[in-house]
């Protein structure tokens, strides 16, 4: 996303050119994230800056630093001293979204980037894949042990889209 901030020979950058025609239709560009964990980092901050970030995160403990703003990547960001995109509205759902409104188990995982509505790891997928390489066995990890091992179960709200937004938004 770099190519956003870029100079052309116009004198604007071309994410001022490609948003020009957004910002004249007075649009704000809508960024929706499931699974909004730790926030969106991965936009440039001349185009956060115009754009609304909806984000839904199921999982109550990581929901709750995303509405303080006090998830684990803005801590990173901040302790590696590297910006945090700013939006120009944020809003943040406490539910998963799903085709209907419904319960869901959400499976809370030993990493919390793992969590999922999908169910545990199947057995026979536990010791196959490892962070590390198979000959470096001093630092070798099983992804199951680190990651995608589940800790807890909990129920969860689902809700469609459209039950979430506005008559007059476009997502």
């Amino acid at each position: 996303m770099a190519v956003f901030g870029r100079n052309t020979s116009l004198g604007k950058t071309i994410g001022e050119l490609a948003a020009r025609p957004i910002l004249e239709a007075n649009v704000s560009p809508l960024i929706v994230d499931v699974g909004a964990r730790n926030g969106m980092f991965l936009l440039p901050c001349a185009y956060s800056a115009m754009a609304t970030l909806v984000g839904f995160e199921p999982n109550p403990d990581e929901y709750r630093k995303l509405a303080k703003g006090e998830t684990d990547m803005h801590f990173w960001a901040t302790q590696n001293d590297l910006d945090i995109p700013k939006f120009r509205e944020e809003r943040y759902f406490d539910c998963a979204v799903w085709d209907r409104e419904c319960s869901q188990t959400l499976y809370i995982t030993q990493g919390p980037g793992a969590c999922t509505l999908m169910g545990p790891t199947l057995p026979l997928m536990k010791n196959t894949y490892f962070l590390y390489p198979w000959w470096d066995h001093r630092r070798r990890q099983s992804v199951y042990d680190v990651h995608t091992r589940v800790v807890e179960e909990r129920e969860i709200r689902c809700k469609p889209l459209d039950a979430l937004f506005g008559a007059d938004e476009k997502i």
